[in-house]
């Protein structure tokens, strides 16, 4: 069976991040204005450096030639699928290969792969927002298939007729 990812672990790590002597030694927080958190929901009003949409970015990529792959955990309640799906489409990219399942060990679905002219989509089943905890046998599948330029692999089908 499969090891799953700590529940608490954010708990631990905002413990750790938080210890004063930790602050100091690397010169963090020395105002100690807020504590550390993994995601810190303060107003964000203030960033003027992010973009509003990265959009235009993946679009730029994509025509300088930039191979791009964007996946998605199908559990992921921050950023859902149905909302990266609605992105691409706002991409206007003709469609390369239409949705397809994927596999990770060969034979079990691990989500669906849409290949785009420039950019592909995959969703990883069974994940919520952080891919490589919560699923990283299907994580390392699909770094490992973008790294040597492969399509994601197919589950084989066995016909027992």
């Amino acid at each position: 069976m499969q090891d799953l990812a700590d529940p608490c672990s954010q708990y631990f790590v905002e413990a750790y991040m938080n210890q004063p002597q930790l602050q100091k030694t690397i010169h963090a927080n020395t105002e100690l204005k807020y504590p550390w958190t993994r995601c810190r929901i303060y107003n964000l009003d203030h960033f003027g450096d992010s973009p509003k949409s990265m959009l235009p970015h993946i679009k730029a990529l994509i025509t300088g030639g930039i191979r791009i792959w964007i996946f998605s955990g199908d559990l992921d309640a921050m950023v859902p699928v149905t909302a990266t799906r609605q992105s691409m489409e706002r991409l206007q990219l003709r469609v390369a290969a239409d949705w397809r399942p994927w596999s990770a060990d060969g034979k079990d679905v691990a989500g669906y792969v849409i290949a785009y002219d420039g950019l592909v989509f995959a969703t990883v089943r069974g994940s919520g927002h952080m891919v490589p905890i919560d699923q990283p046998e299907r994580a390392l599948v699909l770094f490992s298939s973008f790294i040597r330029g492969q399509p994601l692999p197919t589950p084989q089908t066995h016909d027992d007729a």
